[in-house]
């Protein structure tokens, strides 16, 4: 692929928002989007504006990063024109960030959860739906960002109040008896496009449905700065916005190829070009580009549904400087610097847009992925088509579309599908599929699992939320797997995606999901250790140890790690750290006596 040497680093973009008709509305007209009611947000407080560069602490088994600073960018009444910098030769002004150097993002880690409710008829016929979706940030990501966690805060309440007030609204109908006209429902659908320290890209999906002749669903962006909270507007992000329309026209009229004649694409020009200019046009900013969005009857009629557009990294246009003509990225340098690894989520059945997957061609490759076939319980055979061509056909595939994850992934240079299938009661089943030289190829594995985010609403343990941690770093994957050791309990790990497709576990030890409290029944003796030395070197640790101490009954002690066989690590209240091996021979046992017999808290699954 033909690449701008000056531009360096790819991003890619995957967000949507959407917008919901009223009750009877049928005009051309679109209601306002969760997106247009988030256009302003919340300036951080004094006690929330960082007074230095955000620096996270490093964690295990992850190397410290440098230091991520938001570069303010000109306004629009006040564009400053091209100098030279007589300290370091580099160029100020419009263009200045095209000879800086930023800090590779780190990638935040960030959980979404559905809360929905629905209204039944006496036949437990569905009547009145909805859903809407809730962002966690979790707790490391709301010290080091407070502004963007007040912004993800509004966001949450938005979501919540433009879905549930409307399904308020359509209970009524169905009071009112108005029930003949099938399911009414109000579902606001958040994604994750991009979360690193520079910037948060959320794809937002409206869609509803209360009695007009077709249902409506819209998609939509928003992009957030991670240290301000501030959301981006087009002119934040873009170099070149005058070029911007008719580029964004001809790539829709390539790809969609509805407006053939002359005037009705001057029209779609003008169209694109005011939303442009007042900052009113959708989109997202990925780890490959920036992704525009299209209502229905926003630049075309309903049948063409919603229209996405994406402008790759690579993108530049001949500009003058005060150093004279010059090459600059079409989208600044800050947003195109992202992190060589990454991973995104994708639904089955869409359509997105990546470089790299076929190297005979230059623009980005279209993506599709679905089954081949329907049936009564779910769907059969998966196909993976680049640029309308199977690259991948296999027709013993048998799953549920309800039941299936998947995550694009980037390591480096190679890009992968994770296609991870949920069963109830079973481990899930995941194929890794590899981009290469044109081809795909396949390899299984089991339990690929993301770790779960609790967030606490309440004063008591079981006041939380569970929410699935977006799987966004493909070098640092937290994963969960359920290991009978000392009890039915769940169990996290540190795994890495590798070059050639592989998962390798990093963490020496799985961690308990959440630490497990017990209380001791009766003495029970077990070898102090120094955890210092357990977690910070490469030896193991056996089961045997010269300090021996008898804890006694009505102790607390916490499961801390796990070799995930028969080893099990805890801690006291006083902070030490202490360990013990099961039976080898008898399951459930330690020293010939059953677990439950010494510890209280502890359970297995029937």
């Amino acid at each position: 692929m033909k690449r701008i040497s000056m531009i360096l680093i790819l991003c890619l973009v995957f967000v949507f928002s959407i917008t919901g008709c009223d009750k009877k509305e049928t005009n051309s007209e679109t209601s306002p989007t969760v997106t247009d009611v988030l256009t302003e947000t919340p300036a951080p407080t004094e006690e929330e504006k960082p007074t230095e560069a955000v620096t996270k602490a490093p964690v295990e088994n992850e190397e410290p990063t440098e230091a991520v600073t938001a570069t303010p960018e000109p306004t629009d009444t006040e564009e400053p024109t091209p100098t030279s910098d007589p300290v370091n030769n580099a160029e100020t002004g419009a263009f200045a960030d095209e000879d800086m150097e930023y800090d590779i993002p780190e990638l935040l880690k960030i959980g979404l959860t559905d809360y929905t409710d629905a209204v039944y008829d006496a036949e437990y016929n569905k009547k009145v739906d909805m859903l809407y979706t809730k962002i966690l940030l979790s707790d490391i990501e709301k010290e080091m960002y407070p502004a963007l966690a007040g912004t993800v805060d509004l966001i949450n309440t938005t979501n919540k109040e433009v879905t549930t007030s409307a399904f308020e609204e359509y209970r009524g109908y169905v009071m009112d008896g108005e029930t003949n006209l099938g399911t009414f429902y109000k579902h606001t659908k958040g994604d994750i496009v991009r979360a690193d320290s520079t910037v948060l890209s959320i794809k937002y999906e409206e869609s509803s449905y209360s009695g007009e002749p077709h249902p409506y669903t819209g998609i939509s962006g928003a992009s957030f700065e991670s240290v301000s909270g501030k959301k981006l507007v087009i002119s934040d992000v873009c170099n070149d916005c005058d070029s911007l329309g008719s580029m964004l026209a001809y790539r829709l009229e390539g790809k969609y190829g509805y407006w053939d004649g002359e005037e009705d694409f001057e029209a779609l020009v003008k169209t694109i070009e005011e939303k442009v200019k007042d900052n009113t046009i959708s989109f997202t900013i990925g780890y490959d580009g920036v992704t525009f969005y299209f209502v229905p009857y926003e630049i075309g009629p309903y049948a063409l549904g919603n229209m996405t557009v994406t402008l790759s990294f690579y993108e530049g246009f001949p500009a003058e400087t005060a150093n004279g003509p010059r090459m600059v990225g079409l989208f600044k340098k800050i947003y195109r610097t992202v992190s060589e690894s990454y991973m995104i989520s994708y639904t089955l059945g869409d359509t997105v847009e990546l470089p790299d997957l076929d190297e005979t061609t230059e623009n980005y490759d279209t993506l599709y992925i679905h089954g081949s076939e329907y049936l009564e319980y779910g769907m059969k055979g998966l196909v993976i088509e680049v640029n309308g061509k199977p690259v991948f056909e296999d027709n013993e595939f048998s799953f549920s579309q309800d039941e299936v994850y998947l995550y694009l992934a980037k390591v480096n240079d190679q890009r992968f599908l994770i296609f991870n299938e949920y069963y109830d009661g079973e481990d899930p089943i995941t194929w890794v599929f590899q981009f290469k030289d044109g081809t795909v190829v396949k390899n299984d594995y089991t339990s690929l699992t993301p770790a779960i985010m609790r967030d606490y609403y309440g004063e008591n343990s079981w006041d939380f939320n569970i929410a699935y941690t977006i799987i966004d770093n493909p070098l640092s994957l937290t994963l969960e797997s359920r290991n009978d050791v000392v009890g039915t309990d769940f169990q996290t790990a540190l795994y890495e995606l590798t070059e050639d497709g592989n998962f390798r576990m990093l963490s020496k030890y799985y961690d308990f999901s959440p630490r497990k409290e017990v209380i001791l029944k009766k003495p029970f003796k077990a070898g102090m250790i120094d955890p210092s030395i357990l977690f910070s070197s490469d030896s193991e640790i056996s089961g045997e140890f010269d300090i021996e101490v008898e804890l006694n009954p009505g102790d607390k002690i916490y499961f801390e790690k796990t070799d995930g066989d028969r080893q099990v690590f805890f801690s006291t209240e006083n902070g030490e750290w202490g360990t013990f091996v099961m039976d080898e021979d008898s399951f459930g046992t330690i020293n010939g006596e059953i677990c439950t017999d010494i510890f209280e808290g502890v359970g297995f699954a029937d």
